[in-house]
């Protein structure tokens, strides 16, 4: 059977139905979590906030990693390490900055239980060009 440039019917509708979740992807933009806050470019300070987050949620299951995004004022004492190996964190919105210090709006979720637990706001400062947090409150 020689093949035309023309798909049969099925081949039709799983062409039409990637498509479909394709578009849903690239244009359905979600409010919160990391790499989804598109209102903040990555290189302003707002996104740079944003990915920093990302980068304490990638690293709460390693202590040592996680101390690195916090102030040496300010390192995530025995209780917060032992939420931020429980709980997933992502940001919701964009950072608010002022001067070299920022806060931000963290969703905090019960991977386990499949739940949110709650919003919390989360406080940064710059030090040189990096910004660190500061203070990270959970529920």
């Amino acid at each position: 059977m020689q093949r035309t440039g023309t798909p049969n019917a099925p081949q039709q509708g799983r062409l039409a139905r990637h498509l479909f979740l394709a578009t849903l992807i690239l244009v359905v933009p979600g409010t919160h979590g990391c790499g989804k806050n598109l209102g903040s470019p990555l290189d302003s300070d707002p996104g740079r906030i944003g990915l920093l987050v990302c980068d304490v949620n990638d690293a709460r299951q390693e202590p040592k990693n996680l101390s690195r995004h916090f102030t040496s004022e300010a390192p995530p004492d025995r209780q917060l390490l032992s939420k931020l190996r429980k709980y997933s964190v992502a940001e919701v919105g964009s950072a608010t900055v002022t001067g070299d210090q920022a806060t931000i709006k963290v969703i905090v979720r019960d991977e386990a239980a499949g739940k949110e637990v709650g919003t919390v706001e989360w406080t940064f400062v710059k030090k040189g060009e990096m910004w660190k947090v500061k203070s990270a409150p959970m529920p």
